[in-house]
């Protein structure tokens, strides 16, 4: 349990012939709420599991589309004989099948599915070879060949002996465009901490993981901002690793002015010996594949440290730089296209000198 609204539920919810698993968390709640009717006071009654129950009653198969926030779901509709299986647009909670004859089996982790049999199930030789290159595999395809991954932003609907899959998600989004640089910062400072203050509805108080970088530093700044405002001098907790002896990686000088101006109570976490693959011996074998990433020691020894101190729920800025390193290929189309000639010639000079 992480939310308020969350504890104390147990799973899987039933109502009538409708039964449901779910694993996420509405960001909508308030929008949810008012279109079914609910007061101020009967909303905090229901969990976020709850409110997509009542949306697949309102709104059958399309009630993934009024969900927004990261989730995984099942229903299981015992009138109709259906399986739904669903994830968000941006895939931040997983789903995985598996067909075998006539059985069906759906986890949240591709090595729940394999009944213990990790060592003897087939790989699938495409994905391994995607993998071994740094590169994405194919859409749906998992380690095991036997195991399909439904895709972020995709539903599944098994009904009547045969499995469908339909997308949810938004198929083309058009170019944002605005007449100037200071519009673009100004909507994107909005976003940014909408995006902040939907992720700190925790059951006790939130966390920032928190580097000296400009993503993880930007989501602290609007965090503690927000704690501050709800009650003041309520100081905001993060957790940051530090390197004592490798001395390059550490950024402490970066983070000391961050902790000085939002009063941040910080925990440091000395990671110098959790470099990737150190004590690579004694890793706990990973069921559903060794793509859990060379940094999870690392991040569950910050996980720790903001467990002990209360928090269940640990905001990051992780991965934020994706977008613009391998999320899109058209980011010199738009500097071309905004006007911005010079700073696109300069930037394909770069890569070109980088890459070869």
């Amino acid at each position: 349990w992480t939310t308020p609204e969350d504890e104390g539920e147990l799973q899987p919810l039933a109502f009538g012939d409708v039964t449901l698993v779910f694993d996420g968390r509405i960001d909508n709640r308030r929008e949810l709420c008012e279109a079914f009717g609910h007061t101020q006071a009967e909303a905090a009654a229901f969990s976020d599991a709850a409110l997509a129950l009542q949306a697949f009653r309102r709104w059958d198969e399309a009630f993934v589309t009024h969900l927004e926030g990261p989730f995984a779901v099942v229903v299981w509709d015992a009138s109709n004989r259906r399986l739904l299986g669903a994830r968000d647009t941006f895939g931040r909670r997983t789903l995985f099948y598996r067909t075998d004859g006539d059985l069906v089996t759906i986890a949240s982790e591709p090595g729940a599915l394999l009944g213990g049999d990790v060592a003897g199930a087939d790989l699938d030789e495409v994905f391994l070879a995607h993998f071994f290159a740094l590169r994405a595999a194919p859409q749906g395809r998992t380690m095991f060949a036997s195991v399909h991954e439904l895709p972020a932003g995709h539903g599944l609907c098994i009904t009547d002996g045969a499995l469908r899959l339909d997308c949810h998600g938004p198929q083309d989004l058009a170019p944002i465009r605005y007449r100037n640089i200071e519009e673009y910062g100004e909507r994107f400072a909005e976003l940014l901490e909408r995006a902040v203050l939907r992720r700190m509805r925790a059951l006790g108080s939130p966390a920032v993981m928190m580097s000296g970088g400009l993503d993880s530093t930007s989501v602290a700044a609007l965090a503690a901002t927000a704690l501050a405002r709800e009650t003041p001098r309520r100081r905001l907790s993060v957790v940051s690793y530090v390197f004592d002896e490798l001395t390059e990686l550490d950024e402490r000088q970066w983070m000391a002015p961050m902790v000085a101006r939002y009063d941040l109570e910080q925990t440091l976490v000395t990671a110098d010996d959790a470099w990737p693959l150190s004590d690579f011996a004694s890793w706990q074998w990973q069921a559903s594949g060794p793509d859990t990433g060379p940094f999870r020691p690392l991040n569950e020894r910050l996980y720790a440290a903001a467990r002990a101190k209360g928090h269940r729920v640990l905001l990051t800025g992780a991965a934020s730089d994706s977008f613009f390193v391998s999320g899109r290929a058209s980011w010199l189309a738009d500097l071309v296209a905004d006007g911005h000639w010079t700073e696109a010639v300069v930037e394909l000079l770069k890569h070109v000198r980088r890459l070869g």
